[in-house]
């Protein structure tokens, strides 16, 4: 993940790629409907205004394909209120190594990530996954032993006496999502996949336990093996090698301009037949190594200068053709069409066409995904905490479109339309932006003649 990080903060074509993804698909934001109650309507988008809905989503969904996972931590207005983690008694991991703040974004002084501090951190997490796993193990025996203990007792009494319910902590209303950064967060499964809580390491002396409910927690394209069913799938993982290839041909490139702002140059000391002495062919050579660009010579009479032009002319084109295949690579894998990155290849309308329409296509499923889990998470909860009475509230969330279609089409669309038994005409005015009118036929689908 800290190579991911940084390729994020230092590639543009893949900040461009993922940016453009997030804005077009979570950017503008969306509305709760619930047409059995206006109050609780009312009561969730108010709570979308408090909780900063767009740059919270923006965060989640940014997260979520550069990393495969996102959290985000519930923050409460009750100041009183215990935090969960203050009543576990379950011990801590203790780190094999500390860490300084400065340390966190595992670069050296050239931008690179320092190889000494990712093996540091990978040695860490593989330590905070085998507490994490024997955390699990111990959990899942004590269940067991619970379960076995609950059965004998059943036995032996016929009919066990109901435990009284916990008295819970009154919790005040929810205020604040607090983005959690991933590369410090690892996950406490139980034995049938379901996620039982959270440890925060990194940040604190001690790794801090966090139980699942007080986490907002999304993945990306969980797969059947353990690590990424748990942790979803970065959508930068294919390219880790293209990204490598690019940055090695820009590094080549940078030599070469180098080289020929001063070209390495041929220089004859003197004819075959009677050569400079070696104390004068290194005088010569020592000021051949001291010149810098758009320096002048000044050679003896006998002595004859060549540059070195090899490959200077196919050079860049070759660099050109690299580069682009690499780069189309690139937004390949992250599922941006060329044309919206500026980078048109040639492609007739029809193609560009499908491209945008998959394109589209991948993004509704990121608004449904990250919409139906937003909505179970976080909007579903708080309306059934403030409206007790109201029970499985039907909650609907509306996005607004992806890409806006030109007006001009758009019209002629609804056009051809109206006066079919489809849509209004109040209907076609409203969504092209005009008033609608009064008269009741115009709120009347037409009969199909």
């Amino acid at each position: 993940m800290p190579k991911w990080r940084w390729m994020y903060r230092a590639r543009p074509e893949i900040r461009r790629g993922i940016d453009t993804k997030v804005i077009l698909a979570v950017g503008r934001g969306f509305q709760i409907v619930c047409q059995e109650d206006e109050a609780i309507e009312h009561y969730a988008n108010a709570l979308l205004t408090q909780l900063n809905v767009k740059e919270t989503l923006q965060s989640m969904v940014t997260d979520l394909l550069v990393y495969g996972q996102s959290y985000h931590e519930k923050i409460h207005a009750s100041n009183g209120e215990m935090q969960e983690q203050e009543r576990l008694e379950t011990p801590q991991p203790v780190m094999m190594n500390s860490w300084a703040k400065h340390e966190l974004d595992f670069t050296s002084a050239d931008g690179t990530p320092d190889p000494e501090l990712v093996r540091r951190w990978i040695s860490n997490v593989n330590h905070l996954d085998t507490w994490v796993d024997e955390q699990r193990r111990m959990e899942e025996k004590e269940a067991k032993a619970g379960i076995q203990k609950k059965y004998r007792w059943i036995a032996q009494n016929q009919q066990p006496k109901q435990p009284a319910p916990e008295k819970e902590e009154p919790v005040g209303d929810l205020v604040e999502l607090k983005p959690v950064d991933p590369l410090f967060m690892r996950i406490n499964r139980d034995a049938f996949n379901n996620v039982i809580g959270f440890v925060q390491w990194g940040l604190t002396p001690i790794p801090i336990s966090v139980p699942s409910q007080k986490i907002v927690y999304l993945k990306w394209m969980p797969k059947s093996w353990s690590h990424e069913s748990a942790y979803g799938t970065s959508i930068l993982m294919p390219v880790q090698r293209h990204v490598s290839l690019l940055i090695q041909a820009e590094e080549d490139m940078k030599i070469w301009f180098h080289q020929y702002a001063k070209p390495s140059m041929i220089v004859y000391a003197g004819t075959q037949e009677k050569p400079y002495p070696l104390a004068a062919q290194s005088t010569l050579r020592s000021k051949l190594q001291e010149r810098g660009p758009a320096t002048d010579m000044v050679l003896p009479g006998d002595s004859k200068a060549d540059m070195m032009n090899a490959g200077t002319a196919t050079t860049i084109n070759t660099f050109e053709v690299w580069s682009k295949y690499l780069v189309g690579k690139i937004y390949e894998t992250i599922g941006v069409p060329s044309d919206l990155m500026s980078l048109p290849e040639g492609a007739n309308r029809s193609t560009s066409d499908t491209r945008l329409q998959g394109f589209i296509t991948e993004e509704r499923m990121i608004q449904e995904l990250v919409g139906e889990q937003f909505l179970k998470q976080v909007i579903l909860p708080e309306v059934e905490r403030k409206f007790p009475s109201q029970t499985n509230p039907e909650l609907k969330i509306v996005w607004l479109p992806i890409m806006e279609e030109d007006q001009n089409k758009k019209a002629d669309r609804y056009v051809k339309l109206v006066g079919r038994p489809l849509i209004t005409v109040n209907e076609a005015r409203l969504d092209l932006g005009f008033k609608a009118k009064d008269e009741e036929e115009y709120d009347e689908i037409a009969e199909q003649s």
